[in-house]
């Protein structure tokens, strides 16, 4: 897994180095995600974090059935898909099929009310190939509302954050990207809708969604093992390590993992990437990280 440590990790370095009263906490906390995206020494978070603890997990709609979707612009009905293998929880998910024309297509539909404030919303969707969807930074957009689509938040999700497989577009319900009319009520959202630029025609099940889901933001934040972090002062290095385990996280496809201070607004101090690792009851993973002075 290669590390790297953002404009902001080196900012906390120098700040808990040179300041006699550092304004910045300490590196004590890690979060696990579900993005391939390359690390770069500008990113400010992880792209899909996920749950550790998954007893919060509150599913909005599990993808097992048709009833209640509708669909827009190049979009066709949804179908329901029960292959094994093709769904990432329950008994099925939903194919998202298109039939090209303008190069827009969205699906939706009204939910039981739920309470985002605090939560991340996730909407998992498999993309089989990455050249059916337009590059741009709207590539994908969710829009949650309260009482239809008159107020409502919107969240972009840029193409360079997706890859081939399941993805995680998660966003963070209390800070939309943009509002429309007065922005939902994010403590009492009832609609949910999901747009992609579609570049061609999506036959079966080319694109497919499954378990949208809520869950609270504090749970995706991990704390280390007991005993670390080690320093070495011969070598001029400190390591940490984390652990997720069989019994966390399960049923997500793990790819990013990230360090972030203890400030009441976490900063990242460092975001890396891995081959993609399908966490299971039978699955536990290891993450350890050392930094060298050289």
């Amino acid at each position: 897994m290669a590390n790297t440590i953002t404009t902001n990790g080196k900012n906390i370095y120098i700040n808990r180095c040179f300041e006699s009263s550092p304004t910045y906490t300490k590196i004590q906390y890690y979060q696990l995600g579900m993005c391939a995206k390359t690390p770069a020494v500008t990113d400010t978070k992880l792209y899909s974090p996920l749950p550790i603890s998954t007893a919060s997990v509150a599913s909005i709609d599990d993808c097992d059935a048709t009833a209640g979707w509708s669909n827009g612009g190049d979009a066709t009905a949804v179908a329901l898909n029960n292959t094994a293998g093709e769904f990432m929880e329950g008994t099925g998910c939903l194919n998202m099929p298109t039939t090209y024309s303008a190069g827009t297509s969205n699906w939706y539909r009204t939910v039981g009310a739920f309470d985002g404030t605090t939560d991340y919303f996730a909407w998992p969707v498999y993309i089989t190939d990455l050249a059916d969807i337009t590059a741009g930074a709207s590539a994908c957009v969710i829009h949650l509302g309260t009482g239809g689509f008159t107020d409502y938040n919107i969240y972009n999700f840029n193409k360079t954050q997706l890859q081939v497989g399941w993805n995680a577009l998660v966003c963070d319900v209390d800070n939309p990207d943009s509002t429309a009319g007065a922005g939902a009520t994010e403590n009492a959202i009832d609609r949910i809708k999901l747009t992609i630029t579609n570049a061609t025609t999506w036959t079966t099940n080319d694109v497919r969604m499954d378990w949208v889901q809520t869950y609270p933001i504090a749970d995706t934040f991990g704390s280390w093992v007991s005993g670390y972090p080690t320093y070495n002062t011969t070598n001029k290095s400190v390591s940490i390590s984390g652990q997720d385990l069989s019994t966390q996280t399960n049923g997500y496809y793990l790819r990013e993992f990230g360090l972030f201070n203890g400030d009441a607004t976490k900063l990242l101090y460092s975001r890396g990437t891995y081959t993609s690792i399908l966490k299971s009851q039978y699955v536990s993973v290891t993450y350890n990280q050392t930094d060298s002075f050289t």
